[in-house]
């Protein structure tokens, strides 16, 4: 059986630290930086290359299913373009999410770069999988 695996378009999210209206304002009212981000941005206009898949596994499907599973997985692309920390935001299939994790963690990735440093951020990524 050929098994067919889409991975669609990645959307990225730089990591944060914490959220904008979280951080302490100064005297005249004017968030403060975030200190842990002065060497990442902060935002995603800041990202000047998005992490692309290069390489993923083989998805272990039972051969008994049928149909379709469609994902949206969260997680962290490393500086070194490994995933880190992926959770399922949503998909048609719960009883197959840690086969879905499974095979995200497979997944390598050419890392995202700001000023020609490699970057950590968030990505979602969509994900069709079936028999």
């Amino acid at each position: 059986m050929n098994k067919t695996i889409t991975v669609l378009a990645i959307y990225t999210l730089a990591i944060t630290g914490c959220k904008t209206t979280d951080r302490p304002k100064n005297d005249e009212g004017y968030e403060t930086p975030n200190p842990m981000l002065k060497d990442r941005p902060s935002e995603l206009k800041d990202v000047d290359i998005k992490p692309t898949i290069i390489r993923t596994g083989d998805p272990k499907l039972p051969i008994e299913f049928q149909g379709e599973i469609n994902a949206v997985v969260s997680l962290i692309v490393t500086r070194e373009g490994r995933p880190l920390k992926p959770h399922i935001d949503k998909t048609n299939y719960p009883e197959y999410n840690s086969l879905v994790l499974a095979f995200v963690d497979t997944f390598e990735f050419n890392s995202a770069k700001h000023d020609g440093n490699s970057v950590a951020v968030w990505v979602p990524v969509p994900i069709i999988l079936s028999n």
